[in-house]
């Protein structure tokens, strides 16, 4: 019995470690850590691999680390975490999950392994009530259904409390980096963090910290922008996005494309059959949007839109169009078994789309 309570005592002063960046040392403190330095980070009786090959057999290095379920977690996965019976309303949400991203990673013979987590919140988890300010509530009211918000803060806690690793995409919303996923792909927007406020049930989105899109013009969402519903274009020459509803519809049957750049050899150019050469002119008609019509959720294909400008602009149309469109398609990882699926979905968009004109250069995007 005293054996189990020395080993209780010593799990609680571990977890409420942080590490203090001027000493390099873990020390001891209620609520959140401040962040461990790319130095790395050392607590008493652990013990660190710079890899999994030293022979012990505990699969655990600087970067991965073995959990009791058999499972391997490295720093950078994205896992879930279930309640342990730790605190007095577990029993109220035992099939609940919480979101985490693995930061760190440390082993010790007693204790098992450590995992530091940063944390997210679902957006159905997050009630309006609980924003701060009225810019957090605005910015709450346009989330989408399979966000995340994720939060300045990080714990330490036992790398056994995870219950699995999962997929999670994130996308910076002011440029072209939004790969293509499925409905219940789990998301979040890169550098947009949730900030506790007074205590912990009261969150705040520093304004500062989040680019507003579709400026320029008289947007009609002020800025802001709802995955599950608006529907964006991109304009190369501005380097922006702007909602579809805050531009005026154009004729023009297709878009501007970036200037021809003279490829270094031409000569190297390969004969380009006519059914290829076709197939690709239809191609070069897409628009690079984000989010789709028929397609329920945040499905983008504006990577690969944007991959085939640049060939067009720097080579033109490659000899084998469909191993191009195979070789360039941003796919989420998990995803990577559906591709000819998300394939036949690109090139079964409508025929015809609409184009408008850019509100700040003469651009029809």
């Amino acid at each position: 019995m005293g054996k189990k309570s020395l080993g209780s005592e010593k799990k609680m002063a571990v977890v409420t470690a942080r590490f203090d960046g001027t000493t390099g040392e873990m020390a001891p403190q209620n609520g959140f850590g401040n962040g461990f330095p790319d130095v790395g980070w050392k607590l008493e009786g652990y013990t660190y691999h710079d890899d999994d090959d030293d022979g012990d057999g505990d699969g655990c290095g600087g970067t991965q680390c073995r959990l009791r379920g058999g499972f391997c977690v490295k720093v950078g996965d994205y896992v879930t975490v279930k309640p342990d019976g730790s605190r007095r309303d577990d029993v109220h949400i035992q099939e609940e999950e919480w979101v985490a991203q693995v930061r760190a990673l440390a082993i010790a013979d007693l204790l098992g392994p450590l995992v530091k987590l940063r944390w997210f919140i679902r957006s159905r988890d997050l009630w309006l009530r609980q924003c701060s300010d009225t810019f957090t509530s605005d910015y709450f009211k346009l989330a989408g259904e399979n966000e995340l918000f994720p939060l300045r803060h990080e714990t330490i806690t036992s790398g056994d409390a995870i219950h699995e690793v999962i997929a999670v995409e994130r996308f910076d919303p002011a440029s072209i980096s939004l790969r293509a996923f499925n409905d219940k792909t789990l998301y979040y927007r890169e550098g947009y963090y949730f900030e506790r406020v007074l205590i912990a049930d009261f969150y705040r989105l520093p304004r500062d910290t989040v680019t507003l899109l579709c400026t320029g013009s008289e947007c009609t969402f002020h800025g802001l922008y709802d995955p599950d519903e608006h529907k964006m274009r991109y304009c190369h020459d501005c380097a922006m996005w702007f909602h579809i509803q805050c531009m005026e519809e154009s004729d023009v049957e297709s878009p501007t494309l970036p200037p021809y750049i003279q490829p270094r050899n031409p000569s190297a150019a390969l004969p380009v059959c006519q059914e290829a050469h076709d197939h690709w002119q239809n191609l070069l008609r897409y628009p690079i949007q984000r989010g789709t019509h028929q397609i329920g959720w945040l499905l983008s294909f504006e990577m690969l839109v944007s991959r085939i400008r640049m060939q067009e602009s720097t080579s033109g149309c490659p000899p084998d169009v469909n191993s191009f469109l195979i070789a360039n398609m941003p796919l989420a990882p998990h995803l990577a078994h559906y591709l000819d699926t998300y394939l036949r979905i690109f090139l079964n968009q409508p025929p015809n789309p609409r184009f408008y004109s850019c509100p700040t250069c003469d651009c029809y995007i």
